[in-house]
């Protein structure tokens, strides 16, 4: 969790400090920050705290819309298919995970005759 309030903290800094660095004056209407989860989660609650921020900063409204669903697909989606104008933020969990589907298989022996001594009826005895 302290790693998410640092990186939160680290967004917060380089957006506000881009945001008075840039020669246009962004943002000229207010941004919606798509937030891939339902709200009242970890995501939802570290969106709302980035959103506080960056509307004291650029003094413009940043308005939060939850897209829940699809492990945060139906969110990446929305803002995917959003207007490439710089006004729809996306703020998702996207990460990847392997699962072991089988579990680990025990084997006492590993040697070639403790193998044929697992097997009955052609199949491999489980242990």
């Amino acid at each position: 969790m302290r790693a998410c309030a640092l990186g939160a903290t680290i967004a917060v800094a380089l957006l506000a400090a881009s945001a008075g660095a840039s020669a246009q004056s962004y943002p000229e209407r207010p941004v919606r920050v798509l937030i891939a989860f339902p709200a009242g989660g970890t995501i939802d609650t570290l969106g709302r705290i980035i959103a506080q921020k960056l509307t004291e900063a650029w003094g413009q409204n940043v308005i939060i819309e939850n897209r829940p669903g699809g492990g945060g697909n139906i969110g990446a989606a929305a803002a995917a298919k959003s207007a490439p104008d710089g006004y729809t933020l996306h703020l998702g969990a996207q990460t990847l995970e392997l699962h072991w589907v089988g579990g680990p298989r025990r084997i006492a022996r590993t040697d070639a005759a403790a193998r044929h001594q697992n097997l009955t009826n052609g199949r491999a005895k489980r242990q």
